[in-house]
């Protein structure tokens, strides 16, 4: 069955597009409510979701530009997916686990909003595109924190305990695991300088705990997250710059393309 034209337009009309998005915010919502009230309406309010998602599948069918352009539409299978993730009847005591993974799956429809804005798309690929740069970025801030558990498990075991809720004695420099969490404690500025008046009350060189401390603060906070950060922006730009220059050569196709019609209309053969 051919496309109508009517309906081509429809489906490409920002207007359609934002009142899908409300609906999958508002579905999206209605989920997270339905945790704590299991009110009947808001049951049939999700089924009227439901209905207007099925309705859109059908729509964009019909309205497609060709048969291949939505087949190749990655997003068009993926709104099919989740509308029959939807469907699937309520779950039984013997797999509710798996109903539980289908219910959370039907969330990731919230992922359109990356179709209708393309810069929150840029975004996310660029995250996805800098994992290499921010795991490497990781595995340096875990060498230098390892060594500086060291240190801190060298000179600061047995200085200071603390305790916690159940009144636990636990001391911050006890071994490698509690030494590591006190510098993660440290590099998200979390009430470390209570680690620091603590060991300088029970003796310490105030001048060896500053500089441990503060080097720590420097290095992890200022220095290596910036790398992290400075990866991420890097990859942004780069990006960035790919999409300027299809948008350049687009152009560019459009006015050869202009002139070529030009060319032909005044040819004397014409």
């Amino acid at each position: 069955m051919k496309n109508t034209p009517r309906l081509e337009r429809l489906v490409e009309s920002i207007e359609f597009s934002y009142f899908i998005i409300t609906i999958i915010i508002i579905n999206a919502i209605l989920v997270g409510v339905e945790l704590t009230n299991t009110d009947p309406l808001i049951f049939y309010i999700q089924k009227s979701i439901l209905v207007i998602f099925i309705i859109e599948i059908f729509l964009r069918w019909f309205g497609r530009v060709s048969t291949k352009s939505y087949i190749n539409d990655w997003w068009n299978w993926f709104d099919i997916t989740i509308v029959l993730i939807s469907l699937l009847p309520a779950g039984n005591p013997d797999n509710v686990g798996i109903y539980t993974a289908f219910r959370v799956l039907r969330l990731f429809r919230v992922l359109r909003l990356f179709k209708v804005f393309p810069s929150m798309g840029r975004m996310a690929f660029v995250l996805f595109q800098s994992l290499r740069s921010i795991i490497q970025a990781i595995f340096l801030l875990f060498i230098f924190m390892y060594l500086y558990a060291l240190v801190g498990v060298i000179m600061f075991k047995d200085h200071i305990i603390i305790h916690n809720i159940n009144l636990e004695e636990i001391d911050p420099f006890g071994n490698i695991g509690e030494a590591l969490f006190s510098l993660f404690r440290v590099s998200t500025g979390e009430d470390w300088t209570d680690l620091r008046y603590d060991l300088m009350e029970d003796g310490i060189n105030n001048s060896i705990v500053n500089i441990y401390f503060v080097s720590w603060m420097i290095l992890s906070a200022f220095l290596l997250l910036n790398i992290i950060i400075g990866a991420v922006v890097t990859n942004y730009e780069n990006e960035f710059n790919k999409e300027r220059v299809n948008e350049m050569d687009l152009k560019m196709d459009e006015i050869l393309q202009k002139l070529e019609r030009l060319e032909s209309r005044n040819s004397p053969d014409a």
